[in-house]
């Protein structure tokens, strides 16, 4: 009686109505839930597109431009709607649910002009996009995630090989998004190949592909004085088992319904006569980008997290829906959605939410007070702080950072090494947020002090005790807010020693 009262007999509204009654239903379930959950990389974002807003300089907190945030495009969208608000984290939550509202509402139009499915099995559909226990973590941290997802729906309903300069455009505006989307131009390559539809047309595309990425490379170079970002650099270390295991965990802990009913229809014979014939050539583009990104992740044994994966979810939907609806199981679809939410809200109550809660009242309050602890008082006081969790701190300091993963800063890459000893007596930062879990702090200390010579004397302003970092590690931290005092070097403090 609801779904009736909602659409009419052809189902018109529910292109309207479904991604709207849906969507706005979990973001405040959302909010509700986990409403205060921010993760630390988010406010990498934060501090990127304060600065960007506030300066006009993409820089982290520093004079000089850094190339270390994942998604350019998100920066620079939520710096220009963050000038007018001047409140960033809320702002860039905003962007988030509105772009998860537009997912919602363009998945339910290329599913309706794709499949012409019945008004209700709209509805099942979606439920299952919208349900995934990983995206519902994601949906409001003010991360890049429902960008990527809306990125992937622009690329799938208006990338057309008839015209090669908006293909290309698309590609590096995607690349900008995220850049594993740089992988897009190769898939478009090898459906071309694989199709037979080498054109002229074709090698225009690659010309014009080449022109930009190169263009955008050689202008980041010039602006950054680095071609690639800093996280494309630092996240990989090369193939290895213990890479490849993780990345078959969060894809398995991300889609494991999706897989399972891709699966299914790989097993039946008309899915696999047809999909050649019947997939759209942006469909493939997709199916082929979904390996090529697995197989780059496993080569380069890149640490994926669960957010990654959100390049993936819109072609692994596409694989469901084409499954259901082109195959018998599309008369089980109501039975078949109910087990997805099942499944999705057994893995996000026992895999995520208590994590989720952990992090927010141990990591996020932790990190948050030292970095307004940390705050600079005195306009000339630009002193620096070493630390691997930047983005909370860097967010709430305004301080410079020297980022020891190098994701933020390029003080790693100047001196090859992330070793903390090393860049203190280079730096000299005046304070450093150290994290030991096993290791005796009286034991690091006197090792740190044995191999930085320059430092006299190290204080400790504060300590604390975190854990309940993600799903994959659960470990406990002592974490320790210290100030380094320099043998030629001091600084004038205001901070009172705690044990």
């Amino acid at each position: 009686m609801l779904l009736r009262s909602l659409f009419n007999n052809s189902g018109t509204w529910s292109v309207v109505t479904s991604p709207l009654i849906i969507s706005l239903f979990l973001i405040l379930l959302n909010v509700s839930l986990i409403g205060s959950y921010t993760g630390d990389d988010a406010y990498i974002h934060f501090t990127y597109m304060r600065n960007l807003a506030e300066a006009g300089r993409f820089a982290y907190n520093s004079a000089d431009p850094t190339y270390g945030s994942s998604s350019i495009a998100w920066v620079v969208l939520g710096a220009a709607c963050s000038a007018i608000t001047g409140d960033v984290p809320l702002t860039a939550r905003i962007l988030s649910g509105t772009l998860f509202v537009l997912v919602c509402w363009l998945l339910v139009s290329y599913m309706k002009s794709r499949f012409l499915p019945k008004a209700s099995e709209l509805w099942w559909y979606l439920l299952v996009f919208a349900g995934s226990a990983v995206g519902f973590r994601w949906l409001l941290t003010g991360m890049e995630t429902n960008l990527v997802e809306f990125t992937t729906l622009i690329i799938l309903l208006y990338y057309n090989p008839e015209r090669p300069l908006r293909c290309a455009l698309l590609s590096l505006l995607a690349y900008l998004v995220r850049p594993e989307f740089a992988l897009i131009p190769l898939s478009h390559l090898l459906v071309l190949i694989l199709d037979g539809r080498w054109t002229r047309k074709a090698m225009l595309f690659v010309a014009v592909s080449a022109l930009l990425f190169l263009g955008w490379m050689f202008l980041a170079f010039l602006y950054f004085g680095s071609a690639l970002p800093l996280t494309s650099l630092k996240s990989t270390s090369g193939p290895s088992i213990a890479m490849l295991e993780r990345l078959v965990k969060v894809l398995g802990g991300t889609f494991p319904f999706l897989l399972l009913v891709g699966a299914l229809g790989l097993a039946v014979p008309n899915w696999r006569r047809n999909i050649l014939h019947d997939w759209t050539f942006n469909e493939k583009v997709l199916a082929v980008f979904v390996p090529l990104l697995l197989v780059a992740y496993a080569t380069t044994g890149t640490g994926v997290l669960s957010r990654y994966l959100s390049m993936i979810h819109v072609p692994l939907f596409v694989v469901f829906v084409y499954s259901v609806s082109r195959t018998s199981l599309n008369r089980w679809l109501p039975q078949v959605t109910i087990i997805a939410l099942i499944i999705e809200s057994v893995l996000f109550t026992h895999l995520h939410f208590d994590h989720i809660n952990r992090f927010a009242s141990e990591f996020q309050s932790v990190y948050t007070e030292i970095g307004r602890t940390l705050a600079i008082r005195d306009h000339q006081d630009s002193s620096m702080v070493m630390l691997q969790d930047v983005g909370m701190v860097a967010f709430h300091s305004r301080r410079p950072i020297l980022d020891l993963v190098g994701l933020t800063s390029r003080h790693v890459h100047e001196t090859k090494t992330s070793d903390p000893p090393t860049l203190a007596r280079k730096f000299l930062p005046r304070y450093f947020v150290l994290r030991l879990d096993q290791l005796p702090y009286e034991t690091y200390i006197r090792d740190f002090m044995e191999r930085s010579d320059s430092v006299d004397s190290v204080s400790v302003l504060n300590r604390y005790e975190v854990g309940g970092w993600g799903v994959l590690n659960d470990r406990m931290w002592r974490v320790y807010v210290l100030e380094l005092h320099y043998k030629l070097h001091r600084f004038e403090t205001s901070f009172s020693p705690s044990s």
